[in-house]
Order: structure tokens, then sequence, then C-alpha cells
């Protein structure tokens, strides 16, 4: 049978299909190991495939493309919401097939096999900085259970830790010197490490056409290579220290007419309504009244 609609949920070893013609209703499900999943395609006449864009997608994508199939990768966020009742492989399938009916359901482009590599160097990059971190943060652990607590940053405190690994006069113990000694040594490994990668990036980067015109567009824009973007806190300096730890935005005063209202913990964005409602609930009273003031002083 030539069907010209296949629906496809990836898995490792055995692979769940719905068959069906054009946009009508699947008139067949074939669960398949890798060798028959294989076999299967390159003895049919498929028009569209369709997957998720989830593991390993992208290598079938590409190879159904070589074989004059037109594929379709849908978001797999968006296909949950056409799942009917439980989660199942074949559920999984007949969902997809549902999803495609959808115009305003946007596809996710194919990657090529250069663009996956450059994926998957940052995902290794971002996993050694990870280590990196969680290796200092243990240095730091150790040596604070004796005493020593060192300056905050990761190279002030990695010269910190070298000079006292290295003094023999030091408070740490013997014992655990010659460990402390060899995790700080793991460290600079992986700093080591994670600059040949960012080197091979921003070589990449200097190849890269989209690159070039993004830095032709822009003459500032420049190659930098970052672990994560920072995270913006606002804290209320009037607050006292316990409000301030917590999450939950606690308002210590009305808000002022021209300035952003601050919270404590991460950034909290809040309506122009809510603000008032806010400091209504905490009996904070209006903007600049008299029972604002005198219940700012009480909180606070």
């Amino acid at each position: 049978m030539n069907a010209t609609t296949v629906a496809i949920d990836l898995a490792k070893s055995v692979f769940q299909l719905a068959i069906a013609r054009s946009a009508e209703e699947p008139v067949q499900f074939l669960r398949l190991s890798r060798p028959q999943f294989k076999r299967w395609f390159r003895n049919r006449s498929v028009d569209l495939v369709l997957m998720e864009a989830c593991g390993s997608a992208h290598h079938w994508a590409r190879w159904f493309q070589s074989l004059g199939m037109a594929v379709r990768l849908l978001p797999p966020h968006q296909i949950r919401a056409y799942v009917k009742r439980n989660k199942t492989d074949a559920a999984d399938a007949l969902a997809l097939l549902e999803a495609n009916r959808c115009q305003d359901l946007r596809p996710v482009a194919v990657k090529s096999i250069e663009q996956q590599c450059l994926q998957s160097l940052h995902r290794i990059r971002s996993q050694w900085v990870s280590t990196r971190t969680a290796r200092i943060n243990s240095l730091r652990g150790c040596l604070r259970e004796f005493g020593l607590v060192l300056a905050e940053g990761s190279h002030r405190g990695l010269e910190a830790i070298a000079i006292l690994l290295g003094d023999d006069n030091s408070t740490v113990p013997a014992l655990l010197r010659s460990m402390l000694q060899t995790e700080l040594d793991e460290v600079r490994l992986l700093e080591q490490r994670i600059q040949e990668l960012e080197r091979r990036l921003a070589a990449a980067a200097a190849v890269s056409i989209p690159c070039e015109q993004l830095l032709s567009q822009q003459p500032n824009l420049r190659f930098v290579v970052r672990a994560r973007p920072e995270r913006v806190f606002l804290r209320n300096s009037s607050a006292p220290r316990a409000h301030q730890q917590t999450r939950r935005p606690i308002y210590t005063h009305a808000p002022h007419p021209r300035r952003p209202l601050r919270t404590a913990g991460r950034h909290h964005r809040t309506a122009p309504g809510k603000t008032a409602r806010s400091a209504a609930h905490l009996g904070l009273g209006a903007p600049g009244s008299h029972s604002s003031q005198q219940s700012s002083l009480r909180v606070s």
C-alpha cells in the first residue's frame, strides 16, 4: 500500500507508524523495529512524513529527504494538546496527524549536519561550564568547613585556593590537601578545554555566512560566548534582610509614581492596576497618602 501521509513516533529501537491517505483518518497502524523501519520506507512511495522535532528527528528528516519524501517536523510542546486519552506510541502518532490539519502550526526547519555540530558544541561547552562551577563550589564548601572563606568570583577564588594548597603553614589538613589539589587540577583542565572549544566556535563563526551578515549590519557586534544570560535581581533596600531572601514579592511601601516597584527575589513585573490593589490588600492605602506612610513604617 502506497500511503500519502505517514506519522512516526520516533524511538531508539521500535517505531510506531500511523498511515493515512491525505487528511483522512488513519487506515493502518504499524509497529516496526529499526531494520524493518528502514526497509519499509525504501519499498514505499510516501508523499509526506510527520515527526516531532525531538531527538534524532533531524537525522531521520535528512534520510527521508534523500529518498525524495517531504518531511514536516512539528513542535513537541504543541502536539501534546492533540493526544487523546492516555499517552501511548499510537496516540502520539495519531496526534501528529491531527496536528497536521492545523494551519496555524508552524513546522520546525530541518537542521543540516553543520548546524547540529555547532549545537552539540554549545551543549558540550554548557556541560563543561556547569561541571567547572560545581567543582569550584565543592572546593569552597570543603575549605569553609575549616574556617577558610574565599573571595567571590571564580578567578579570585581559584587563585586563593591555589595559594592555600601551596602554603604548608595553612590550616588545610594534610589528609585532604592532595585530594583538593587533584580537584583543582581538574578545574584547570576544564578551563583549558572550554577555551579551546570557544576558539573553535569563534573560528566557525568567522566563516559562517549568517555571522558575516550580522557583523556587516552591526559593526560593533562581536562573537561572545557566555555560559548563561545574567539574571536581574531587584531588591527593596527598605525591606528587612529576611524578607529579601524570600521568593514571594513583599511590598513594604506604596510604589513610586515614576519608578517601577522593586520586589524581592527575581525580577517581578506588576501591572499598573495590581500595584494599588496589592498596596490596599496590605493596608498601605493609596500612593503618597498618610496611611501608606504609616503602614510603611510599621512593616519595615
